[in-house]
């Protein structure tokens, strides 16, 4: 009986239509129970996620691990985010995307991995993938099969005895800084340490003060993708000269 009453609120949710934007509907699960209303706000999709997602990460993450957190995305490593809060895992992992604006995450994307699908962790091509995992700590069988040039974030860890951010240390390539790191640092320590101090929950809406500092979040962090674009052919001048040595010298 329960199950035929699952099905049936699915199928009563499904047949609503997706409110356009300004608009809302109204969802009612039960006659004992506040029916639920989801509103559609106006705006951007990337600029509504920065809004609800980013603060919650300023408080979870430090600043040098998300800009170390940002260069593995930017070189297309694997990352695993791991929490023992749904919702924590949900809005961590999409605020980690919206990190690459104006750049778009192009493989896959997991916030929140079921169990039975952990093989995924094997799997050879850049990810992002969210493990719920109670203590902080993934599964004996989830740990023996994680690549090892993972990525692994740590949600639940914000203390001085123990590290947030786990950087592979048997990968072939190891994880390097950003391209002039301390300079985004700069750029962003103010608002991000600001955002911190809010303590917003996921899903509030931010303050005047909180909207401000992510603000200048989003455009420093699109001005320096900008940088980094137009400075691409003299950061990667070293590496191309060492192969071109290297090359030259196998020839001769």
């Amino acid at each position: 009986r329960k199950q035929n009453e699952l099905l049936l609120l699915l199928q009563d949710y499904h047949q609503h239509d997706v409110p356009a934007v300004g608009e809302s509907m109204t969802f009612s699960i039960s006659t004992s129970l506040q029916a639920l209303e989801f509103f559609c706000p106006p705006g951007a999709e990337d600029n509504l996620i920065s809004r609800w997602a980013l603060p919650p990460l300023t408080s979870l993450l430090s600043l040098d691990d998300a800009l170390m957190l940002l260069s593995a995305l930017l070189t297309e490593r694997k990352v695993v985010v791991i929490s023992s809060n749904a919702g924590l895992l949900s809005v961590a992992s999409l605020a980690m995307i919206t990190l690459l604006r104006p750049w778009i995450w192009q493989g896959p994307f997991v916030p929140m991995l079921p169990q039975s699908l952990f093989e995924c962790l094997q799997a050879p091509v850049p990810y992002v993938l969210g493990l719920l995992a109670a203590d902080n700590e993934l599964p004996d069988d989830v740990d023996s099969v994680l690549e090892p040039d993972a990525v692994v974030v740590r949600l639940d860890v914000r203390s001085s005895s123990k590290i947030s951010l786990h950087l592979p240390t048997k990968a072939l390539q190891p994880l390097q800084p950003l391209p002039h790191q301390q300079m985004l640092k700069n750029a962003l320590e103010v608002s991000w340490s600001a955002l911190s101090g809010t303590a917003q929950g996921c899903g509030d809406e931010p303050s005047e003060m909180a909207t401000t500092h992510l603000e200048i979040l989003t455009r420093e962090l699109i001005v320096y993708h900008s940088w980094l674009v137009g400075s691409i052919k003299q950061i990667l001048q070293p590496y191309t000269t060492t192969t071109t040595t290297a090359t030259t010298t196998t020839t001769s």
